[in-house]
């Protein structure tokens, strides 16, 4: 795969690469991507877990219409990936027809495994759940938002339900009852930032700097007073 190409002071956390199946000539692109929208599919049958939701976001597309620059032959695999994940993880899950879609199911953690041009640090991620939006439709009257948050981690974990001003506390299998809009993840980890080609010549620039001022001031300190 090419090397991804740097973004900038943005972190390119998504990944997407291109692969002639003629010759096989590999070019890669990346992203700032916090927030992964998945589909759900109408014509799945029973309920589907968001994690087989996330695994058709890195799925193989077989594109025949593609054209390669480099051998002039038609077709490619195209794949997407995450090269470098973020401390908070975003899911919203998508319903083309709401009603007809399955029941999405989703549990209290997720691991998601980063793409081979990840550091070997975070080629495999644990998230945890600290936020389920829900949307429920009113009809032709519109719908409603509400939310429940996480507090605390482990023994102390508390699920609280926030519907405009009323806010209570309720039990984890009340959450996994309600249909998800968006999912937030937090990194059970913090993951180090990605080091991008800008903050290195900051940081090596920064530092020269605070080494000329700190000669200055010695140098300033020692000199004979005048006079």
């Amino acid at each position: 795969m090419a090397k991804l190409p740097s973004s900038g002071d943005k972190l390119p956390i998504a990944a997407k690469s291109v692969r002639c199946k003629s010759c096989g000539d590999k070019s890669a692109r990346s992203r700032s991507e916090y927030c992964f929208c998945v589909t759900c599919p109408t014509e799945h049958r029973g309920a589907i877990d968001v994690t087989e939701l996330l695994a058709t976001y890195t799925q193989e597309e077989h594109i025949n219409e593609w054209k390669c620059d480099k051998c002039s032959q038609v077709g490619c695999v195209r794949q997407a990936g995450i090269h470098h994940p973020p401390n908070v993880l975003l899911v919203h899950v998508s319903r083309l027809q709401r009603g007809i879609c399955p029941r999405v199911t989703f549990q209290k953690e997720l691991t998601i495994q980063c793409d081979e041009s990840a550091p070997a640090s975070v080629q495999k991620v644990r998230y945890l759940l600290f936020a389920v939006i829900v949307y429920r439709s009113m009809g032709s009257n519109g719908g409603h938002y509400f939310a429940f948050v996480r507090s605390g981690r482990g023994q102390s974990e508390q699920w609280f339900l926030a519907d405009d001003d009323d806010i209570k506390g309720v039990a984890w299998t009340d959450v996994q009852q309600e249909e998800p809009f968006m999912l937030l993840y937090e990194a059970a980890k913090v993951v180090p930032p990605l080091m991008t080609d800008s903050v290195a010549r900051l940081r090596g620039g920064t530092f020269y700097i605070c080494f000329i001022i700190k000669a200055l001031m010695w140098n300033r300190r020692c000199r004979p007073r005048d006079f």
